[in-house]
């Protein structure tokens, strides 16, 4: 049955180790262009495991050609999104500050709240200003410049990206693996705007061809979320499309797997014998999730309340507050599709964290009566149990933001 359905039983776990052993470490454009996401610390983990696998590195000629097209939007993006919350975050200190709304908070707490918002805003702002100077100087694009040095794939000539389009109308429309939830991008009438829909498509293609041409296993990373890419149940990421796998291994007689980011992250630091911060994988897990938000009609709305979400954690951390407390002056203001996109981007949120305690929780009880699991070999116990915590606290506290959120807009519904 193994060798019949290769795809369904591709995740063993000495499979999966051996494949680490020898394999071409592929990256999609998303991984690289995430490097303008995440703060200075993440971004440099990730840049040390990619230095100390760069021999293994490799990068399509469709990924190298997408990672250049949209830096400097997502850099402008990212832009966007520090102005839109220390703009937010003033706002919210102006409404703490102002007695009318707030008697009952004393002079002494307030000067804590005051002093709490100065320093995030004096960070965002801070921040900002490194990210902005990556228009005209980019540290992000030389790293990655450095590391892919003869490491990117062929392209393709015109007439063959012709026939790509044919092959991949009809993948699409028989729902074949990947890419074909980008079916409705638009095109136009030059070839380079009707190969829009077929990026992932273009990808793979040039991913078999370097199998096949140096006989490799691929190990892939991507930070699409697509089902065309991998396959979900309830809620969860159970692994890489079978289809994927049974290509893959049909056309090549190789072998193939595929890790998220914050996958990667953590199976890379358990390869290299190098710890990998935690809070670095679930920085990279959030803007995944993030990412899979911005995928729906409100983009923006999405994307500013993701950042109003981790800023009030951070700030009602400070102020010993419950983060109902200092996001609400925020999100009473919600209302409509913002209000929507909002419980939407939560519910996606605690989904995920409702499955991380799940892995977290059957972690512990198997340190109990046996070793670590590969997935935690990284972790000692108490860093497990930490983890346990910090996860639990803030599933509680997605869970009150929602309530909260509802209750504005059954409120507004009924108003």
């Amino acid at each position: 049955m193994k060798k019949s359905f290769p795809g369904h039983f591709a995740n063993e776990p000495d499979d999966l180790k051996r494949l680490w052993e020898d394999s071409v470490i592929a990256l999609d454009a998303n991984v690289l262009l995430n490097m303008y996401r995440y703060s200075e610390g993440t971004r440099r983990e990730f840049l040390g495991v990619f230095e100390k696998l760069k021999d293994r590195l490799w990068i399509s000629h469709q990924v190298a050609k997408e990672y250049l097209k949209n830096r400097l939007k997502v850099i402008s993006d990212q832009a966007k999104t520090y102005d839109a919350a220390i703009k937010g975050l003033l706002e919210l200190r102006e409404k703490f500050e102002d007695p009318k709304q707030h008697p009952f908070v004393s002079p002494e707490v307030l000067g804590d709240c005051t002093r709490s918002f100065d320093l995030i805003i004096g960070e965002l702002r801070a921040n900002k200003g490194h990210h902005d100077k990556k228009i005209n100087d980019d540290d992000v694009k030389e790293a990655v410049a450095q590391i892919f040095d003869g490491k990117v794939g062929k392209p393709y000539q015109d007439e063959e990206l012709e026939k790509l389009i044919v092959s991949g109308a009809e993948r699409y429309l028989n729902k074949i693996p990947p890419g074909y939830k980008d079916a409705d991008k638009k095109g136009g009438q030059s070839l380079e705007e009707r190969l829009s829909p077929y990026g992932d498509y273009i990808g793979w293609r040039q991913l078999l061809d370097k199998a096949l041409s140096d006989n490799c296993n691929v190990i892939f990373v991507t930070g699409d979320n697509k089902e065309d890419w991998w396959l979900h149940q309830s809620g969860r990421t159970i692994g890489p499309q079978p289809a994927l796998i049974e290509e893959f291994v049909g056309l090549t007689t190789r072998r193939f797997y595929m890790y998220s980011p914050d996958g990667f992250l953590q199976q890379a630091g358990s390869f290299l014998r190098k710890e990998v911060s935690t809070q670095a994988m679930e920085e990279a897990r959030r803007v995944g999730e993030e990412e899979v938000v911005l995928a729906t009609e409100s983009k923006a709305d999405s994307k500013l309340f993701a950042t109003w979400f981790n800023q009030s954690r951070k700030l009602s951390s400070a102020l010993g507050l419950k983060t109902t407390q200092v996001a609400m002056p925020h999100i009473s203001t919600l209302h409509g599709d913002s209000l929507s996109s909002s419980i939407t981007s939560l519910s996606h949120r605690l989904e995920a964290l409702q499955w991380r305690v799940v892995q977290l929780e059957a972690e512990t009880a198997q340190r109990l009566i046996g070793d670590p699991s590969e997935e935690f070999s990284h972790l000692d116990n108490a860093l497990v149990e930490r983890h346990l915590d910090e996860v639990r606290l803030e599933l509680q506290e997605t869970k009150q933001m929602i309530d909260a959120l509802k209750v504005i807009q059954a409120s507004s519904d009924n108003g």
